[in-house]
């Protein structure tokens, strides 16, 4: 198991150096000794290996900040985008740009249009329209943006 430890410090090494982030060489030990533990409590290399690369990309301050990061790369490969920290932060960033979605989408046809019903839809319905939704769950939000940003749609 020693060579795991020195193969784990190498590459944190090797990323620091790769990424330009020297100032972080120095907390090797710390790193060294966090991936050797999530190695021993069954976490694969190759996730540790993953993670470190993560951790150093967002110049991670803390050893703990490891597991923590092993534990999210987990979570991006759920099939839910509510479990998806990317997806999760990608709809809080939509919101903070576009507002609280109405839920209301107009539709334009070739020689009239109609409001349609979809997650991320802005429109104001005018007064007078029989509108039956009301505005989307933060859920409906998330999963109309993950569906966006992989080519699809998400209406009701």
């Amino acid at each position: 198991m020693q060579a795991v430890g020195q193969r784990l410090t190498a590459r944190y090494v090797d990323e620091c150096v790769e990424q330009g982030r020297n100032e972080m060489v120095p907390m090797k030990g710390h790193i060294a000794r966090r991936a050797k533990e999530l190695v021993d409590d069954g976490v694969p290399v190759e996730e540790v290996e993953l993670a470190i690369h993560e951790f150093v990309r967002r110049r991670g301050r803390t050893a703990l900040q490891l597991a923590e990061i092993v534990v999210e790369l987990r979570r991006e490969g759920s099939p839910d985008p509510l479990e998806r920290p990317s997806a999760v932060r990608a709809a809080r960033e939509w919101v903070d740009t576009n507002g609280w979605p109405t839920g209301a989408f107009f539709r334009r046809g070739t020689h009239s249009g109609t409001y349609v019903y979809y997650a991320l839809g802005t429109e104001r319905v005018p007064s007078g329209y029989e509108w039956p939704y009301g505005k989307p769950s933060w859920e409906e939000i998330v999963h109309a943006v993950a569906a966006a940003e992989e080519g699809g749609s998400y209406a009701r």
